[in-house]
């Protein structure tokens, strides 16, 4: 009689969660049929919903940043604009985004700028995030997309890689991936210990070929951008070279740009200043 017990109330509970779960996909889809938001992407995968939403007028922009989130970012969970993330930004990514281009477009006076929300690989949580594997397949996804998109070269293309992001960007760039300008924000490293030597720590295709090239494909060192919290958890991660050095590093050979703590929400409000 306690077993019969038990699986009705397991049975129970396994309806409930059912229950919930068709709730939340109903909410997901009515959020994704919103005239309002544009989206490039969206995909039911086995480690989970991937997303790729774009703010502002992409083929008419001049400028395209996309943002490429990390530890913990889920598609059903990232546009909660207005809350305080106290550095665990999982719940907000996509609002980052658009903060982004809100900015850009108060601090030029015009809509010439794109943004894109880029979750479209499986990012790590906690229990993962010290291995490099979500990075390197997110990174063959990242570069497929990029392709595919097609930006014209007549657009300033910025890659910005936040938290484990910039580990999924940093192996991107090895794969070949360019851009006119990137930045690692809250990263726990990029998979390479620095800009000049190239020391990758898996086989890459990647090479620097003259003085001022960075092993990031075509990129400039001199368009290599960085910054970090104090208070940010997320480079810890990093501190050993589970990931690669943390681009903060005085001799990494990426340039800092100023960030004002506690939120890092300003990682993206200073973005617009790089």
């Amino acid at each position: 009689m306690i077993a019969h017990a038990d699986e009705k109330q397991d049975a129970a509970g396994n309806g409930a969660d059912d229950a919930q779960k068709l709730w939340d996909d109903g909410e997901l889809l009515r959020e994704l049929a919103a005239s309002h938001r544009h989206f490039l992407r969206y995909e039911k995968t086995a480690g989970g919903d991937r997303l790729v939403e774009v703010f502002g007028e992409l083929v008419g922009a001049r400028n395209v940043a996309v943002v490429v989130p990390g530890l913990d970012a889920d598609a059903r969970k990232g546009h909660d604009i207005g809350k305080g993330c106290q550095c665990v930004v999982s719940e907000q990514w996509v609002g980052n985004a658009e903060r982004l281009w809100l900015n850009a477009a108060l601090q030029s006076g015009h809509d010439n700028t794109a943004t894109i929300a880029y979750l479209g690989y499986d990012a790590p949580r906690k229990t993962n995030v010290v291995s490099v594997n979500a990075a390197m397949n997110g990174a063959e996804e990242m570069q497929s997309d990029l392709s595919m998109w097609q930006i014209p070269e007549s657009k300033h293309l910025t890659l910005i890689g936040h938290s484990y992001g910039s580990t999924t960007l940093g192996y991107a760039l090895g794969r070949g991936e360019t851009a006119d300008d990137i930045a690692f924000v809250g990263s726990p490293g990029v998979g390479v210990f620095d800009i000049g030597s190239c020391d990758w720590m898996f086989e890459t295709d990647c090479c620097p070929t003259s003085v001022g090239v960075s092993c990031f494909s075509g990129v400039a060192a001199h368009h290599s951008w960085v910054a970090r919290f104090d208070e940010d958890p997320v480079p810890i991660y990093g501190g050993e070279g589970a990931l690669g050095r943390p681009p903060d590093a005085d001799d990494f050979g990426a340039i800092e740009f100023h960030t004002e703590p506690p939120q890092c929400d300003d990682y993206f409000l200073s973005l617009i200043h790089i």
